[in-house]
C-alpha cells in the first residue's frame, strides 16, 4: 500500500471523498484504503466504490496521503493511535476549526499538513473545497494528488490559512444559508395555496437553475438581478422589501457571527459543527 492514500472515517464527508474518487477516475482504487471506528461502515463505503478497507495501523504506515474526515473531537484519540505511525506522510485534515499548529502539536511531528474544507454539496460531486498546504506539504510533492482527490467532489482553491475562518462561514456554512432561503420561499408559496410538492419543485428548480446562471454567466450577480427585475415590476417590489429589512446587513451579519464562532473554535474548543 507504500504510496497509496488512505482515507479515516466514512462517514458524510468521507464516503463522498472516497465515491469522488471513484468517480472522477484519475486515482487507481488499488490504492485508496477505507477506515472507519465502525467496521462495517468502511467494508459496504469499499464494496460501493471499489476502494479497499484496512487496518488502520497499517494504513497509517503505508499511505503517503492520510486523509482525515473524523470530528474534530474525536481527533485527539485518533491521534494517539497512529501518531507513532506517522513518518513522512501527508496528512490532510478535513477537521472544521482545527488550525495546522494544533494537528502538529496533538500528532506531536513536523509533518507535512494540508487544510481542506468541503461542503455539503461534495454529496453530489459540486462542493467548493479550499485547501491550504503547510510549507512542508507545499514543498513535498503530494499537492497533485491532493488536488486530485478533492477535484473528484468538485471546485479546488488554495487559500491562505488566515482565511479558513472565513471560507468555513462562506462555503462550509453557506449551503444553510441557501436552504434557509428555500424553507421560508416554500412555505411562502405554501401559505398562498401551492402544494408542499408543488412548491418544492419550483423553488428547487428556482434556486438550481439561479446558482448554475451565476456559476456559468460572465455576469456579476448584481447584473443579474438587473436582468431580472425590470423597473416597476413584480421583482423589484419584493427586492425593495429585502431592502427595507437589511437583508445585505442580516447576511453580513451572519457570515461575520460564523467566521467569529469558528475562529473562537480554532482557538482551542472541541472543533466545529458546520
Amino acid at each position: 500500500m507504500k504510496g497509496g492514500i488512505g482515507i479515516i472515517g466514512c462517514g458524510n464527508m468521507g464516503g463522498a471523498i472516497a465515491r469522488g474518487i471513484a468517480s472522477h477516475g484519475s486515482i487507481s482504487l488499488e490504492e485508496v484504503y477505507l477506515y472507519d471506528l465502525d467496521a462495517s461502515k468502511a467494508e459496504k463505503l469499499a464494496y460501493e466504490t471499489g476502494c479497499r478497507h484496512g487496518d488502520i495501523l497499517q494504513m497509517a504506515r503505508g499511505s503517503q496521503i492520510l486523509v482525515l474526515a473524523v470530528k474534530p473531537a474525536d481527533f485527539k484519540a485518533l491521534a494517539k493511535e497512529i501518531s507513532s505511525d506517522i513518518i513522512d506522510q501527508t496528512v490532510v485534515s478535513v477537521m472544521a476549526a482545527v488550525r495546522t499548529k494544533d494537528i502538529v502539536s496533538i500528532l506531536g511531528k513536523d509533518i507535512a499538513v494540508v487544510r481542506a474544507m468541503p461542503n455539503l454539496a461534495a454529496s453530489v460531486r459540486r462542493s467548493v473545497t479550499c485547501l491550504y498546504f503547510n510549507e512542508k506539504a507545499a514543498g513535498n510533492g503530494t499537492g497533485l494528488k491532493v488536488r486530485e482527490i478533492f477535484s473528484g467532489i468538485g471546485e479546488v482553491l488554495d487559500v491562505k490559512e488566515s482565511e479558513m475562518d472565513i471560507v468555513t462561514a462562506i462555503s462550509g456554512s453557506g449551503p444553510a444559508y441557501l436552504f434557509s432561503l428555500a424553507e421560508a420561499m416554500v412555505k411562502s408559496a405554501r401559505d398562498e395555496g401551492l402544494s408542499e410538492d408543488t412548491a418544492v419543485k419550483i423553488v428547487s428548480g428556482t434556486l438550481s437553475g439561479a446558482s448554475i446562471l451565476l456559476e456559468k454567466s460572465d455576469r456579476s450577480a448584481g447584473e443579474l438581478i438587473k436582468m431580472v427585475a425590470s423597473k416597476g415590476g413584480t421583482t423589484e417590489a419584493a427586492l425593495s422589501v429585502f431592502a427595507s429589512g437589511g437583508f445585505e446587513n442580516i447576511v453580513k451579519k451572519a457570515v461575520l457571527a460564523a467566521k467569529k464562532r469558528s475562529a473562537e473554535m480554532s482557538g482551542g474548543e472541541k472543533g466545529c459543527s458546520c
